[in-house]
């Protein structure tokens, strides 16, 4: 698939014109053009041919060079009953032509705006008709500009051509799915979507991602992978589990689909990002030096506090099978994003009360510098990064959630 002149952006899926981005960023980097010269890291190449990019702590960027985030659209309302009062926001996507795509999940229906903020259409709506939508988890934009819904309560994705007219319906084959909704089209239009298979722990099945043809047969799998942990088994006061848990501030791992053809991982409790081939094969490794961040003694007992919560909405008898383990440091990493052009938003962990704060690393893995926005960004739904700006959802001191632009701005 070509890349088109106007590609739409998509919650899970990103543009492939990785040249727009790299020559955004390095023009970002110095007005002088000369920082590749300023960047203190080393490249290495392994035996198998990965890149290894090894980042100081410092910042490519100086001090009067860097992004800014700049707020320059808000969609969103305390109460009323227009479009724009949001219950539950599920997805973003933003079209060829700058149009806003939010999913309601509770109200089953995507409300599209215009760049100016203004209400279009609204797309959907509860049930299981054609063009009805129920417990949708996600949104995708094919090269063709079409719009795909997932539809999780109906096992299926619905299809909307640009104009919103409902075009067909797609059976879901799969019954696993992750919120939120991490798949979408490669740069050739090939389908992307998340399930579950067997794993090297045949107790313990594993994330896939699954490649699909036009008539969605799956092409082929790609295992994402695991990190053998140890959780804590809720159980109630006949041994039944009701749930298992990790460790408060333990290891995670971290991962995105990169429709450039690419899934990237990190465990996060080291600074490190891979990044591999859809058949399985490493491009690429970032490592960048980060200090540790302290569990304070309140973040741990708000931590154990929030545990025993559980066990008592389980019912007397209930209990954990072993005692938490909190770590004296946080994980280095708390999550990641792939920006358009195969940039890296990096969000580390932070002491308390400091704001949030993005890693910003161009395509080649250089630590660029730090950007941090006016207010913080959910993580759910997913953001959408494209060229030259950051969508999102935000939520006021009454935990009221509106749809952000957040233009970035470049020194």
């Amino acid at each position: 698939m070509a890349y088109p002149p106007r590609r739409p952006y998509a919650a899970g899926m990103f543009a492939s014109r990785i040249t727009l981005i790299a020559a955004m960023v390095v023009a970002g980097c110095s007005p002088d053009g000369d920082a590749g010269d300023r960047w203190g890291g080393t490249v290495d190449t392994l035996d198998n041919g990965a890149v290894v990019v090894s980042n100081p702590a410092a910042p490519l960027w100086g001090d009067t060079e860097g992004w800014v985030l700049r707020e320059d659209l808000r969609i969103g309302a305390v109460e009323g009953t227009g479009p724009e009062v949001f219950a539950s926001v599920a997805a973003l996507a933003v079209d060829a032509r700058g149009r806003v795509h939010v999913l309601d999940a509770r109200a089953s229906e995507v409300r599209v705006f215009g760049p100016d903020g203004q209400h279009v259409r609204t797309i959907g709506g509860p049930g299981a008709g054609p063009g009805e939508l129920s417990r949708a988890i996600g949104l995708a934009f094919a090269n063709s500009g079409a719009l795909w819904v997932v539809d999780a309560g109906n096992a299926r994705y619905s299809v909307f051509d640009t104009a919103g007219a409902y075009m067909t319906t797609h059976r879901r084959p799969l019954g696993f799915f992750r919120i939120p909704w991490p798949g979408g089209f490669l740069a050739d239009d090939t389908f992307v979507d998340v399930g579950v298979g067997e794993g090297a722990d045949p107790r313990r099945p594993a994330e896939l991602l699954v490649r699909y043809a036009d008539t969605l047969e799956p092409l082929d799998t790609t295992h994402i992978p695991s990190l053998r942990t140890d959780p804590i088994t809720l159980r109630r006061a006949n041994g039944g589990p009701v749930m298992s848990f990790p460790d408060p501030y333990g290891p995670q791992l971290a991962w995105r689909f990169d429709a450039r053809g690419f899934l990237w991982t990190a465990v996060t409790d080291r600074y490190e990002l891979v990044q591999r081939s859809l058949k399985g094969d490493t491009v690429r490794i970032i490592r960048r030096a980060a200090p540790a961040v302290a569990v304070t003694a309140a973040e741990r007992a708000d931590a154990l506090e929030r545990i025993s919560e559980r066990v008592a909405e389980v019912g007397p008898g209930a209990s954990l099978d072993r005692d938490p383990r909190i770590p004296d440091v946080k994980p280095v990493l708390v999550r990641f994003y792939v920006d358009a052009g195969g940039g890296l938003w990096v969000e580390p962990s932070r002491a308390a009360g400091e704001r949030q704060r993005f890693d910003i690393f161009d395509a080649d893995g250089r630590y660029l510098g730090r950007v941090s926005p006016e207010h913080e960004i959910q993580s759910n739904p997913m953001p959408v990064f494209t060229p030259d700006a950051v969508l999102a959802v935000v939520r006021d001191s009454l935990d009221v959630p509106y749809v952000v632009r957040l233009r970035i701005e470049r020194n």
